[in-house]
């Protein structure tokens, strides 16, 4: 019988004084020397490594979560309520996927980093039943003092591994308790959860294989490649017969010099998946490597978007991107340059909205030495020489006043730029992107932007997505925000579930805005629905252009109110954070915070806040 260990002997053990440890298992005692070992910090408090979001959420849809719900049935009833037990279920790589118990079981968890995306091995939070569980592949118990990192001695666990019908481990199910709990009666009740789920998959994956195999009769002639569930081929087209790499029987590789494979779709018997079906064509040659900057979309929204963007990419015309505030065609301007003729130059940013006509002006034509009052001896070279063999991405485009556009209409005629001041022209080659969050159709129609110039830059005009018409990017927006963060959070499903009823005008920087303000005001906490809600509510505008999405009541004893965040942002605090979300251009964060571009000087100026160049 697995017997505790005072916290006295662990003391000793951890400061390296001489102990015996022989009232310890034999696995338990084992890994302490391997902690010791490894340098593991013994005085940790809380878990560290979180696994990529879009790889847990791949891991989630396993046949073996459907297992799961049950097996916590089970677990209620045999325990009492008292006993207020969590369940959680482990990959056979120690990821945690999923977690259930009750609220305050659940908060005692978060307190350690025991939630979903924690990686819950020896090597990363010392000796615990689920990484010996991985280790020696049968049940395991470690309480209290057992565990050699602080953070889980407060705890009492139990764990066994989830075997597939080939005997290969498909999981971990893990009891713990916040407390003692006696050691045998939780051996054998995690043993026969674990047995109980491994009996099911069994039986799953023999009746989905019998399905598929159906379903390959009944599809002979089918013109697409049929897998079962571990993408082993069970049928390929006969036009495929001749060429190498698929083989039916084997697994389906991912990559092939002959074939182009659709994403695949999942064929279901009811509401039970069985296999994957993908429609393939052959390929004479592989296509050029696509360089993006941003994140990898899982929208095919935004797949056909970027498909458009690299065909375009690739020449060397004017392009133009219309797009809503916040959408992101700063990092398409980016791609593009990147993917085209002239990435070997330089990349050129001029925001034409945040100069007045005058700046706008020696911004892009430079000037020579002493041109005007004020000017450089030296003399400045202007953005569009400096773009010479390169991108000059002009965003903004819409707001440049008359005369500039006169202006920047004769270089594009011309192909030649004159500095403020001088009188010899220059002879220039770049690459021309521009953008508008304003249809520069409507602006010419209207009289407010000049034709001639719309058809110099309007050559190849590309509408960036706005963010919810590719809402399946907010989790891969979020993981990246977390990553860069290093933080770990267990509420994404609730998070997603409030970001999924906005419409976001402001796209992914309102977007960006909103985890901001998560990451200010509960790094540490789990915020309720209605907490979430409100610090969605901050960012947005009143009236029916933005609609109200049903409200969510707020639970009884909410440690923070939305109001009370609200109130903790002074002024400064919301320009600070504004300028900082927009890349300090003026224009955006103005309107982002419902004031005029001279009330924001003005604000900036009675807050000694400088503008960044």
């Amino acid at each position: 019988m697995v017997q505790d260990m005072n916290k006295e002997t662990w003391a000793r053990f951890v400061a390296h004084e001489p102990v015996d440890l022989g009232n310890l298992a034999p696995d338990i005692a084992d890994s302490w020397y391997k902690c010791a070992q490894s340098n593991i910090n013994p005085y940790q408090a809380k878990a560290t490594l979180v696994v990529d979001y879009r790889e847990l959420a791949k891991e989630q849809k396993q046949d073996i979560l459907q297992e799961f719900a049950a097996a916590f049935q089970t677990v209620k009833a045999w325990l009492d309520p008292s006993d207020d037990p969590l369940l959680v279920l482990a990959d056979a790589q120690g990821r945690i996927l999923k977690r259930t118990g009750s609220l305050k079981v659940q908060r005692q968890a978060d307190e350690i980093g025991f939630g979903e995306g924690s990686v819950w091995t020896n090597r990363q939070v010392g000796t615990n039943a689920i990484g010996l569980a991985l280790i020696h592949r049968k049940v395991s118990a470690v309480s209290r003092y057992q565990h050699y990192v602080t953070l889980s001695q407060k705890w009492t666990c139990f764990a066994d591994v989830i075997t597939d019908e080939t005997g290969q481990c498909r999981g971990i199910i893990d009891l713990s308790f916040h407390n003692t709990f006696p050691v045998e009666k939780g051996k054998q009740l995690i043993s026969m959860i674990a047995q109980k789920m491994s009996v099911a998959l069994m039986q799953e994956r023999v009746l989905a294989q019998q399905a598929i195999l159906q379903y390959t009769l009944d599809n002979a002639h089918s013109p697409t490649v049929i897998c079962d569930l571990q993408q082993r081929v069970c049928h390929k087209p006969g036009h495929l017969a001749a060429l190498e790499g698929i083989q039916v029987g084997k697994v389906l590789p991912t990559e092939s010099n002959h074939i182009n494979l659709s994403r695949p779709q999942p064929i279901y018997q009811g509401e039970q998946q069985i296999g994957w079906q993908y429609s393939v064509t052959q390929s004479v040659a592989r296509p050029q490597k696509f360089y993006y900057s941003g994140i990898a979309t899982q929208s095919p929204v935004y797949q056909d978007f970027l498909a458009k963007v690299q065909l375009a990419a690739a020449s060397d015309v004017p392009i133009h991107l219309f797009g809503e505030t916040g959408s992101g065609k700063e990092v398409i301007a980016k791609s593009l340059h990147n993917n085209s003729p002239f990435k070997a130059g330089p990349l050129v940013t001029v925001n034409c909205g945040a100069l007045n006509d005058d700046l706008l002006q020696s911004e892009l034509f430079g000037y020579a030495p002493g041109a005007f009052t004020g000017a450089s001896s030296k003399g400045y070279i202007g953005k569009i020489h400096q773009a010479q063999g390169g991108t000059l991405f002009l965003d903004e485009v819409n707001s440049m006043s008359a005369k500039m556009q006169s202006a920047l209409l004769r270089v594009l005629e011309d192909n030649m730029v004159t500095p403020i001041g001088s009188d010899k022209k220059e002879k220039i080659h770049f690459r021309l992107v521009t953008a508008s969050n304003q249809d520069l159709r409507e602006l010419v129609q209207a009289g407010d932007f000049r034709m001639d110039l719309f058809y110099r830059i309007y050559v190849c005009g590309l509408v960036v997505p706005p963010l919810r018409a590719h809402l399946e990017d907010l989790l891969p927006l979020l993981d990246n925000f977390c990553q860069q963060r290093q933080w770990q959070i267990s509420w994404v499903d609730q998070l997603l579930q409030v970001a999924k009823t906005y419409h976001w005008p402001g796209n992914v920087r309102e977007f960006n805005n909103f985890l901001q303000r998560l990451y200010l005001y509960f790094r540490e906490t789990k915020p309720t629905l209605a907490q979430l809600q409100e610090a969605l509510n901050m960012g947005r505008f009143a009236g029916p252009s933005n609609p109200t999405p049903a409200s969510v009541p707020e639970p009884v004893g909410a440690a923070v109110s939305g109001a009370q965040v609200s109130q903790r942002l002074s002024e400064m605090d919301r320009i600070v954070m504004a300028l900082d979300q927009n890349d300090y251009h003026l224009q955006q964060t103005a309107l982002e915070l419902g004031m005029s571009r001279s009330t924001l000087y003005r604000r900036m100026k009675q807050y000694h806040l400088k503008v960044k160049r």
